[in-house]
């Protein structure tokens, strides 16, 4: 297995152990290093001994200075991080999206095509005692963002000017719930180009299904043409015979090609 390495100069080191609690690694391994990255001393980190060697190999490996950052990401090039070495305990069911490394993330479903839930659900009583599920609240925002992109497929509301901005953060909060990735590492491994972008944040909500239902639906009306056009999927979604095209908050158009995970 692989995984990614990090460097820091002494005085950079705080900022990059701040960034990695933010990923979730609150006691990452760390090595000395003289002359590293950038001829500076410090220390190499890894999230565990488990992802490769821990130390700088200049000749065998990687590394990109972080943007924005005075740290730095690397990796061996005999083993390039793949999405197994970079997945948290918890991986969340969704969809198989292939981005521009090659490799297949799963993209946790967030809205099911249906309509409900995909997330995990915290189950407790409401007044009358009943059982009944409710969201938690780790998943809250990337719950608001899911709402707002089915909100924008339904045509419910008009979507704003696209941003790449907005896309970016909206292809970070996607990947960062299954992987220990953040913007920075997003780009220092050219995991997206606009295209895998926007199928990253569309499979938030289920898009992929959607297109499959649509899809089927029109190779239905095909058989039999006299299957009204405005037949409607048994998700409530009202379906159309061509394949559908909706505005988007993202700056890309999704095509075939996402995989089922």
């Amino acid at each position: 297995m692989a995984g990614l390495l990090y460097f820091a100069s002494e005085a950079a080191t705080p900022a990059l152990k701040e960034h990695l609690k933010s990923l979730g690694m609150a006691n990452p391994i760390k090595r000395g290093c003289e002359n590293g990255p950038g001829a500076a001393d410090g220390g190499i980190f890894a999230r565990d001994l488990d992802h490769g060697k821990v130390g700088y190999f200049p000749s065998t490996q990687t590394w990109i200075k972080a943007p924005g950052a005075d740290w730095f990401i690397g990796w061996h090039n005999d083993s390039p991080p793949m999405p197994a070495d970079l997945q948290r305990a918890e991986l969340l069911p969704g969809h198989a999206v292939t981005l521009d490394d090659g490799n297949a993330w799963t993209i946790p479903i967030v809205r099911l095509v249906t309509g409900d839930i995909g997330l995990p659900q915290r189950l407790g009583l409401d007044d009358n005692g009943q059982v009944v599920k409710k969201p938690l609240d780790r998943y809250a925002e990337l719950t608001a963002i899911a709402e707002e992109l089915w909100t924008l497929l339904q045509g419910q509301q008009e979507a704003a000017a696209s941003s790449l901005e907005i896309d970016w953060d909206y292809g970070i909060k996607a990947l960062a719930t299954n992987y220990y990735l953040s913007g920075q590492e997003i780009s220092a491994l050219g995991l997206f180009t606009e295209k895998k972008l926007g199928e990253a944040v569309l499979a938030l909500v289920d898009f992929p299904t959607l297109k499959l239902l649509v899809k089927e639906l029109a190779e239905t009306q095909k058989k039999k043409p006299n299957l009204s056009a405005s037949s409607s999927i048994d998700s409530g979604v009202t379906a159309s015979p061509q394949p559908i095209d909706p505005a988007l908050p993202t700056s890309t158009s999704t095509e075939e090609g996402t995989e089922h995970g």
